[in-house]
């Protein structure tokens, strides 16, 4: 089942979707879902406690949501009872929100989560007579899946600004609590270098030989479904890329390696100062920042012909590559 049709991934995910249980007229939350699946829902803007999007249906719609703003006195309660509680807390620097925020809020009086459709104030350009319409409905699936990736949207919603709120009561858990979460292509971009001093003294100490494969190890720290990619399982997408790119590399090199004695070797393409940068992007795609080298299997060719003896003379990108790949 591919993961765009998954909704309420989280308790508090699910707590939202619970506004649309009672929701039974002309199969609406279905033909809701549906709408929410195929991409009909073609604009999704959260502003506050406002939602506003555009449906396409039989004709392009207007869908809005308002979602009750809580009072100042509600928000000093709220803030205070959630600021009282270290294991709260420390579920919110991991961007969670711990079952017991729910009962506090009930407990204060305050309705945290809609529990029912009529919680929202709703409106829809479209004819339908029925409140919520399957767009409106769509509309709500979507928000589900943001409050998932981000469960301080939760209190947003309700005017609440979670973070600054504790902080102004002397709880300060730090910014980045709230930050969003990066999708895939975000991931794979390159970044700015950092700015470092190289002390080539120190990198000589290292012997890269030792360093553990990782590619085994690593990959059990990740879910099947992580809250950034949506279009499926991406452990699995993960772990086959990764061994395509590996039998990929590997090939490579092989045939680097038949030739390195019948070919002269282009090290001139490759001067001491040079860094590599080898780049794989959502395609599976290598793009290669290698001295002069015009493509992967050039650069392989020029990897495998350094000598042991003159490889402290390049950079240590290079010295890295070659230490760990050719061996």
């Amino acid at each position: 089942m591919a993961r765009r049709n998954e909704y309420g991934q989280t308790w508090w995910g699910k707590e939202w979707l619970n506004s649309l249980a009672q929701i039974d007229c002309d199969n609406r939350l279905p033909r809701g879902r549906t709408y929410a699946n195929n991409g009909s829902v073609t604009m999704l803007k959260i502003d506050g406690n406002r939602i506003a999007a555009k449906v396409k249906g039989s004709y392009l719609y207007k869908v809005t949501i308002e979602i009750p703003v809580f009072s100042d006195e509600q928000k000093e309660k709220l803030t205070a009872a959630i600021g009282a509680d270290a294991v709260i807390l420390s579920r919110l620097l991991n961007r969670e929100l711990d079952t017991e925020i729910s009962a506090i809020a009930a407990r204060q009086g305050i309705g945290l989560f809609p529990r029912k459709w009529s919680d929202f104030s709703m409106d829809c350009s479209c004819p339908d007579w029925a409140v919520p319409c399957k767009h409106l409905a769509a509309v709500v699936y979507l928000v589900s899946r943001e409050i998932d990736k981000n469960p301080f949207l939760v209190f947003d919603l309700h005017g609440l600004d979670l973070l600054e709120s504790l902080k102004s009561s002397g709880v300060e858990i730090g910014a980045k609590a709230k930050s969003q979460i990066p999708f895939l292509h975000e991931l794979l971009k390159l970044g700015k270098k950092s700015e470092y001093e190289f002390d080539r003294r120190l990198f000589e100490e290292i012997d890269f030989a030792t360093l553990e494969d990782l590619r085994e190890t690593l990959p059990r720290l990740l879910t099947e479904k992580p809250l950034f990619y949506e279009e499926g399982d991406f452990k699995s997408w993960y772990l086959k890329a990764l061994r395509e790119n590996s039998k990929n590399v590997k090939r490579h090199f092989d045939e680097a390696e038949a030739r390195r004695f019948s070919d002269k070797q282009p090290l001139n393409l490759l001067s001491f100062a040079d860094e590599v940068e080898i780049v794989l992007n959502a395609e599976n795609d290598f793009t290669l920042k290698a001295g002069k080298c015009e493509d992967f299997e050039q650069w392989i060719r020029v990897l495998s012909a350094i000598e042991a003896k003159n490889l402290l003379n390049y950079s240590p990108s290079v010295i890295a590559l070659t230490t760990n790949t050719v061996r």
